[in-house]
């Protein structure tokens, strides 16, 4: 992944060495679908992967909670979490949520600028094993 994926939420898969998006269950065949570059979806299987997880991204920024949205032009951008409805209102950028359904506040900040990043990793290939031992 490049610089701008690095703090992506969603779902990925580590496949012969490189970092896909991928599915978060298997078909039948025990396989997942992860997206190269090409945009072509390719079915894998589990058994294949170096790793596979769902994760996301959190920060605080003037002592408020934010999860992270992904990276624009080098700067992070994140969705307020907090409770402080005058905070948001003074300090951030009001917008559509991508679902359309209602209103989000952002903001997009330099790195250094942000505090206590930390990656929230769910392990979905130790589970899946896990789940599949007798």
């Amino acid at each position: 992944m490049g610089a701008a994926d690095e703090y992506r939420t969603g779902t990925f898969a580590v496949f012969q060495g490189r970092t896909y998006v991928a599915s978060s269950q298997t078909n039948i065949r025990r396989e997942i679908t992860i997206l190269p570059e090409d945009g072509r979806e390719q079915r894998v299987g589990v058994d294949e992967l170096e790793e596979w997880y769902r994760t996301s991204w959190t920060f605080i920024w003037e002592s408020q909670p934010f999860s992270v949205l992904g990276v624009q032009d080098g700067k992070i951008k994140g969705q307020y979490k907090g409770g402080s409805h005058m905070f948001a209102w003074e300090m951030l950028e009001r917008e559509v949520a991508s679902e359309g359904s209602h209103q989000i506040y952002t903001i997009s900040l330099d790195p250094e600028h942000v505090q206590h990043l930390t990656e929230h990793r769910e392990d979905l290939l130790t589970q899946w094993k896990e789940e599949r031992q007798p």
